[in-house]
Parts: C-alpha cells; sequence; structure tokens
C-alpha cells in the first residue's frame, strides 16, 4: 500500500493463496460480508482531459471547494485544518500531501484521483463528493456564482434575500434526494433526474480538480540515490557556502527513500516524512551536506525556527 509500511504480496505468495488470505481477513468483521445490493461503479463518462484551462479552472476549484483546507496551499497536506483530523476510529490521521503521487493509496491517474472525489475514501476524513459534502450541491455552475456573489454581499436587497433564498431551497431538495438515495429509497423519475442534474455538475468540477491534482507532482517518485545516481559532492574553493546561499541552487539533489520505524514501540506505520533529499559541498579542509524534506507535521523542534530552520 502506498505511502505506508504495507508490502505488496506478489512475490511472497501466488495468487491462488493471496486469494485465500482474503478470504480469511474477511471473516474478522461482518463489514466484510457481500452485500446483496451490488457496489455503485463510477462512471468516467464526461472525462474532461488534461490541458492548462482544465487546470486553471480546478486551481480555482480547490480553493473553493475548500480542498485548501487540509491540503494546504500547494497540496503538501498541511492545512489549517490538518492537524486536527482524526480518522473513523478516532485515530489521528494526516491528509495526502499532493506533491507525492506516488504515494496515492488509490493510484495516481487523473481517473483515480477522480473516482477518490466521487467515492470518498472509507475510513477517512475524505468525504465523497455528494450531498451536502460538496458546495452548492444542486445548482448549476452559474447559479453557484451567482449564490457566491450573493454570500459575499454586505447586505443584500430583498429581491436578492428571495433569490439566495430559492437557491438554498433547491440545494436543500438535492441534498435530501441525495440522503435518500445513499439509504437506500428508492427515488422517483423526477427525484432521479434532480440527483443526475446535480451529479452532472459534481463530476464536471471533479475532472477539473483532477487535473489539477495531478499536476501537482511528478510523472514518477525521483530515482533513488544508487549507482550511477548516488550523492556527489561538489569541489570550491575556499569557504563552503551557507544554507541561505544561491549556490545550493546549481546542484541537483539526490532522492533518499525512508521507510517508518517499525521495530520498537513508538512504530511509525505512516510516516509523514518518506524521504530526505541531500546536496553536498567541500573544500580542503570540510564537507557540508544540505538536507531538505517534506514535513506536514511542521515538527521543527522548540529549538528552531520554523521558518529557516535554523536555531533561535
Amino acid at each position: 500500500m502506498p505511502g505506508s509500511s504495507m508490502p505488496g504480496w506478489e512475490t511472497a505468495l501466488n495468487a491462488g493463496d493471496r486469494w485465500e488470505v482474503v478470504a480469511y481477513i474477511k471473516t474478522f468483521n461482518d463489514g466484510f460480508k457481500e452485500s446483496e445490493t451490488p457496489p455503485r461503479e463510477i462512471s468516467l463518462e464526461g472525462k474532461i482531459s488534461y490541458a492548462e484551462q482544465s487546470v486553471e479552472t480546478g486551481k480555482g476549484l480547490y480553493t473553493e471547494l475548500g480542498c485548501v483546507e487540509c491540503h494546504g496551499n500547494v497540496g503538501r497536506g498541511d492545512g489549517t485544518s490538518a492537524p486536527t483530523l482524526t480518522d473513523e476510529w478516532s485515530f489521528r490521521t494526516w491528509p495526502a500531501n499532493l506533491t507525492q503521487g506516488w504515494n496515492f493509496r488509490g493510484g495516481a491517474d487523473t481517473e483515480d484521483i477522480f473516482k477518490r472525489f466521487i467515492g470518498g475514501i472509507a475510513g477517512s476524513p475524505m468525504p465523497a463528493f455528494e450531498g451536502d459534502s460538496f458546495l452548492h450541491f444542486g445548482l448549476t455552475a452559474e447559479e453557484s456564482k451567482r449564490l457566491t456573489e450573493l454570500e459575499n454581499k454586505d447586505e443584500m436587497t430583498e429581491a436578492e434575500e428571495e433569490e439566495s433564498g430559492q437557491f438554498y431551497e433547491k440545494m436543500d431538495t438535492a441534498v435530501d434526494i441525495a440522503l435518500n438515495r445513499t439509504e437506500g429509497t428508492e427515488l422517483s423519475v423526477a427525484e432521479q433526474q434532480t440527483y443526475d442534474d446535480a451529479m452532472k455538475v459534481v463530476y464536471e468540477k471533479s475532472w477539473h480538480l483532477a487535473n489539477y491534482v495531478k499536476s501537482l507532482a511528478p510523472e514518477k517518485r525521483p530515482d533513488a540515490a544508487i549507482g550511477n545516481n548516488a550523492l556527489r559532492s561538489q569541489y570550491v574553493q575556499g569557504e563552503l557556502p551557507g544554507m541561505e546561499d544561491d549556490a545550493w541552487e546549481t546542484l541537483q539533489s539526490r532522492h533518499f527513500p525512508l521507510v517508518g520505524q517499525v521495530v520498537i514501540e513508538p512504530r511509525q506505520f505512516n510516516p509523514t516524512i518518506d524521504s530526505v533529499n541531500i546536496k553536498s559541498f567541500y573544500n580542503d579542509t570540510e564537507v557540508v551536506f544540505l538536507f531538505t524534506w517534506d514535513d506536514r507535521t511542521h515538527t521543527t523542534g522548540d529549538e528552531t525556527d520554523e521558518t529557516t530552520g535554523k536555531p533561535r
């Protein structure tokens, strides 16, 4: 499982053995029992191709839909709500670092990201984009834009208040229909049409958002610093550069993957840091290394400045 200490078992167990393990694990909890209702298939129809305009639209939606609150301004999983999140079992959890696509547990293709939006991630704070978990659910894109304009007004006229009320009434109806559908209530033809119209908007916005999230991460994880890619220190004459020196920008960093310590307590099964990048200079008498890492917890220690990493 990417982003965790769970290894793959393809080389350790054959396919038959793996299916037998799956069958055994499903005896642990009644929630694993096969449902009489087949799982809902997420349609990929209407896919919006990856393009600069779509990415730009998705960037706006990233803020508009509140993704920034958990995942942070640039997707590093360090939003203002990140330190408060817990999973379904009340365990501490962190939002995904969207700049590290190789750790996406559902896959990093645009289609995979889109499915996470529509289906949510079970057990986690990541909701499915449906009903009251989606901003202005039930409104068209134009209606949503208009309601935002009204909500941002310091004071509304009587006509504007009536217009706003109609939008909220329309949203309440769509949210109730979505809830009834989730609970298994059979929808009327009119209710189904209302739901389909609402989800059409959700799907369109989700494709744009998926394209934006896809743009935040490199196509693949950086190669590990081994073999021909090993770290090599650069020689300089005279004084070695300090941490803020522009000279560091002339070097390409080397990537060192990390795993959590799972042998003794406290075990780190889901570490927030999965790698460190290193650069180095040396002169005739000394060597210096620059270590950088992506840490959404901001744990720099009591004696260091969070902005620079230097001792206070």
